[in-house]
């Protein structure tokens, strides 16, 4: 149990690095003041990356995504919980492959997962071979799952939806 800060500067994962949490008893944060506030918790952008067993709790306001995901290939995220994302727990975005989202619990966020363009609204940049299996997603206020623009090969698959408001 116990609470585990990320430098807020420095938040992206070196390739091959594997993150490893506490499991649901302990919370990620992000260090650093709002001026140092960056818009995710985690940014991959890096191949054969691994994020399992973090709790991310996003108060509102504080982040609009956990993970994001972009320009990078194999990347894993399993066994992870999302409580209060403002926008998304985890968004994959351009020039990624083989991400396999698994095994993950999303609660009293605004949406769950999505694919597709960037963070500026580019949609140009293949999303190939997602994996968004036996995720439970609880309270999402609009959506679950999101899959747009430019995403091939995209597997949706034994995922739970409860209570979804919208």
């Amino acid at each position: 149990m116990g609470t585990f800060l990320i430098e807020g500067a420095t938040q992206k994962p070196s390739a091959g690095q594997t993150i490893f949490g506490a499991g649901y008893d302990s919370v990620l944060l992000k260090t650093g003041g709002a001026a140092q506030r960056t818009e995710d918790f985690i940014e991959v952008e890096s191949d054969d990356v691994t994020i399992r067993d973090v709790r991310f709790h996003q108060a509102s306001g504080n982040a609009q995504y956990a993970v994001t995901v972009e320009s990078a290939n194999n990347v894993r995220i399993n066994g992870c919980w999302f409580t209060g994302a403002a926008n998304f727990g985890v968004f994959v975005w351009k020039g990624c492959s083989d991400v396999d989202v698994s095994g993950n619990f999303f609660e009293d966020g605004a949406m769950g997962v999505a694919t597709g363009g960037d963070r500026a609204g580019n949609t140009n940049g293949a999303i190939n071979r997602v994996r968004i299996s036996k995720n439970f997603f609880k309270n999402t206020q609009l959506e679950a799952v999101d899959v747009n623009w430019d995403t091939h090969d995209c597997e949706i698959d034994g995922n739970i939806v409860d209570a979804n408001i919208a």
